[in-house]
Parts: structure tokens; C-alpha cells; sequence
């Protein structure tokens, strides 16, 4: 990590501190040789700390919480802006950087599950599309403060669509870099969808299907469960 990145860094988790009082935040930036891991890192520290109660949060007292919660969001989609606009630099093909994005996203899912269940007092869902439900009006709902409409099912019963008419992962972002026309900007996305699914046995394909800085009227998040209903139902009555 050259000394330019670690001053970047620790600026970035001062910030943090003072916006959402995130501890030894200074001393983990040095834990980490991989500017991207860092990155990883800062993106799920601050949304767990977006979502939690503005009572449990050290602000500083020039800060009102409803202004800090704002200021977080706005970093966190900051950071993932650059982390892309980095990647970018990084590898030539779209499908590269596709595919960091959403392994990126995986590794956040997989820890912010527990978060997710611990804060929001969801235990058990019985069914695909009430768990599609659950991802919409919940999980976007606390970190991302927006709930997407949902289309589903397939016949098989297992595929289902989040429609998001904004995107806060691109709120600043007119088009997609020039010759980048294959680039999935929010995978992110896509890839915490997954992880967190798989960490409560529920492995799904989790991809975009439309996106605005594509053209699209909207954006379109596909969810396809690995399992149908019918096998489901099966596997639980042997």
C-alpha cells in the first residue's frame, strides 16, 4: 500500500469517526496491504452504521443525526464510485471488473446478513416471494433508504425481480464511462444480494437484467432461486 493510499485512507476513516463514530477506525486502516480490501471494508462499516439507531451513534455535537445519516450515505456512495472508477483503471475488460464487483459485493453480503437479522427482527420466511419481499421493503429500506417494486414469479416459482426507479449506487453518475458499455456500475449490488441469501441456504443467481445507465427505463435486479418450490417442497416431505 504506498503512503499516498494510507493518507487517503486514514482521512477517509477519520471522517467516518467523526460522522459515525466507528471505533479504532485509524488503527485497521493499517491492518490492510490491499487498497481494495480496505475499500471492502469501509463500504460495510458504513452501512451498518447508516442503518443503526441515530441514538447509539457518537456524533459530534455540530451534527444533527438526520444530517450525519445523510453525510454517510452520501460517502458510501462516494466510495463505491471510486472504487469503481479505480477498477476501471485496473482491467481492461468490463467482465473483469464485473466480476470483482460482485465477488466484492458476496464478501459484504455474507457479514451483513447478521447485522440485517439482529436489527431488523426478521426470523423466518416461508416462502420465495415473501423473502424477495423481505430483501425489498426491509433490507433496501435500512441501508439504502429506498424500496423497490417486485415482479415474480417464473413458472418454476423461483425467479423474481426487484424494479428500483432510483438507484442511490448511482445517484451521481450520468452514463457510463466511454468504451465501458458492458459495465455492471452497481454489482456491488448483486453480489450482496447473493452472499447474504447464501449464508441462510438460500442459494439464488443474483444479475442485472435493465439498468438506467444503460438506457433502460429502470433498473432491474433478477433474483433466481437455485432451488424450485417443486424441489423444495420435495426435499422437506423425505
Amino acid at each position: 500500500m504506498t503512503g499516498k493510499w494510507i493518507n487517503r485512507c486514514t482521512e477517509m476513516v477519520l471522517l467516518m469517526e467523526r460522522i459515525v463514530g466507528v471505533p479504532h477506525a485509524v488503527a485497521d486502516a493499517f491492518a490492510y496491504t490491499d487498497a481494495k480490501s480496505f475499500t471492502l471494508e469501509v463500504i460495510l462499516r458504513l452501512k451498518i452504521c447508516t442503518c443503526h439507531r441515530t441514538d447509539d451513534w457518537n456524533l459530534p455535537a455540530v451534527s444533527s443525526s438526520a444530517s450525519a445519516h445523510h453525510i454517510s450515505r452520501d460517502l458510501f456512495v462516494l466510495t463505491h464510485g471510486a472504487l469503481v472508477a479505480q477498477l476501471c483503471k485496473d482491467y481492461d475488460s468490463d467482465e473483469e471488473v464485473n466480476k470483482y464487483l460482485d465477488t466484492m459485493g458476496y464478501n459484504i453480503g455474507v457479514r451483513l446478513i447478521e447485522d440485517f437479522l439482529a436489527n431488523s427482527g426478521i426470523k423466518k420466511c416461508r416462502s420465495y416471494s415473501e423473502t424477495v419481499d423481505i430483501i425489498a421493503k426491509v433490507a433496501f429500506k435500512m441501508y439504502l433508504g429506498v424500496t423497490p417494486s417486485t415482479i415474480g414469479g417464473n413458472a418454476g416459482g423461483n425467479g423474481f425481480s426487484l424494479i428500483l426507479d432510483k438507484n442511490p449506487l448511482a445517484e451521481f453518475v450520468e452514463q457510463l464511462p466511454t468504451g465501458r458499455s458492458s459495465l455492471n456500475y452497481c454489482n456491488l449490488l448483486s453480489g450482496v444480494i447473493r452472499g447474504a441469501l447464501e449464508m441462510i441456504h438460500l442459494p439464488a443467481d443474483v444479475t442485472f437484467v435493465q439498468d438506467r445507465l444503460k438506457g433502460d427505463d429502470v433498473t432491474e435486479i433478477g433474483i433466481t432461486f437455485l432451488r424450485k418450490n417443486d424441489e423444495k417442497k420435495a426435499k422437506k416431505f423425505k
